[in-house]
């Protein structure tokens, strides 16, 4: 289990920060990336960490951060009475060495107190008590609020558990999302699952973390981590529908994917792609995600001919369509 790093000096009351009596709007974000690298640590784990900047702010960066989180804060802030970091500036630098191509960097405010998971064994059965209500009651006021639009807040494509590796989407409206669900249901029909058919978003996508939970008076400071928008799940209480119930049919009004219709009427079985089909597409999609030229093994393989590979230095016929 990976441990957490932290500077001891990085929650001093007094200590001597970078930015000690500066204004933020005179700092440059060059000056910020480079902080990110000499701030004393809060807290960093894999490729993520929180410095602290000055007195009263601190810094988050990384490349697994996204945009949405920053909105997603924002958004708390607007919409509920959770006190949470306030924003003052977030921007994304690109950095092909991450996955997704960029890193994130999010200015907020510096919230005085512990880390729950240092201090929970200490505290009072009632005090105990009375942190994990209001949590709870967070996590219910988070969940209240509506979003009408899927996805994540500010656009851009779905990512998270419910999608794939290389990302969804982005989808126009709730349509396109449901028909995007339905044709994974309807490609695993022997599975009873239910087809999805929900209209309504909601917050429910986000990882609290006893480190990034801060205490202060018992009253708690929530610092949330968001992947974007998830459907609501269905009841899982209620009774599953027989497979027969699963078989797209228009009368459900539900239209069939046309990669679906195709396959049905040529009666073809249903083939999982190969793991070097799954990775040249994973390559392809964030190639053109960012707007890059398509690497040429990435070309020759998806011609479907038989061409020399220049990276691999073979001959080989490649079969991949996409």
């Amino acid at each position: 289990m990976w441990t957490p790093l932290s500077d001891p000096h990085s929650r001093d009351s007094d200590g001597d920060f970078s930015l000690n009596g500066k204004g933020l709007a005179s700092v440059t974000d060059e000056t910020l990336v480079s902080l990110l690298k000499s701030a004393p640590a809060l807290h960093e784990l894999g490729g993520t960490k929180v410095v602290r900047l000055s007195q009263h702010l601190v810094m988050k960066g990384g490349g697994s951060i996204l945009p949405c989180e920053a909105e997603m804060l924002k958004l708390i802030a607007s919409k509920t009475n959770i006190r949470a970091p306030r924003i003052h500036r977030s921007f994304q630098v690109e950095d092909e060495t991450k996955y997704f191509g960029t890193k994130e960097y999010i200015v907020m405010d510096f919230i005085r107190g512990q880390p729950l998971d240092k201090c929970w064994t200490d505290l009072s059965s009632d005090n105990q008590r009375l942190i994990a209500m209001q949590i709870a009651d967070m996590i219910k006021e988070m969940q209240s609020v509506v979003i009408s639009q899927p996805g994540p807040l500010g656009g851009g494509p779905f990512r998270g558990r419910f999608f794939t590796d290389y990302s969804a989407g982005p989808f126009k409206d709730c349509a396109e999302l449901q028909n995007w669900f339905n044709h994974k249901l309807d490609i695993w029909q022997d599975i009873s699952m239910k087809a999805y058919r929900k209209t309504d978003y909601i917050r429910n996508t986000y990882r609290v973390r006893p480190t990034l939970r801060i205490v202060s008076r018992f009253v708690i400071y929530l610092c949330l981590t968001t992947s974007g928008t998830s459907p609501t799940s269905p009841d899982p209480t209620e009774a599953k529908p027989s497979p027969a119930a699963h078989k797209p049919s228009t009368s459900e009004g539900r239209p069939l994917h046309p990669s679906i219709q195709q396959a049905r009427r040529r009666d073809q079985p249903f083939k999982m792609p190969s793991n070097k089909t799954f990775r040249t597409k994973q390559k392809l999609a964030k190639a053109q995600r960012q707007n890059r030229p398509i690497p040429q093994w990435i070309r020759l393989r998806t011609n479907n001919t038989i061409r020399y590979n220049a990276k691999r230095r073979h001959w080989r016929k490649s079969t991949l369509k996409v």
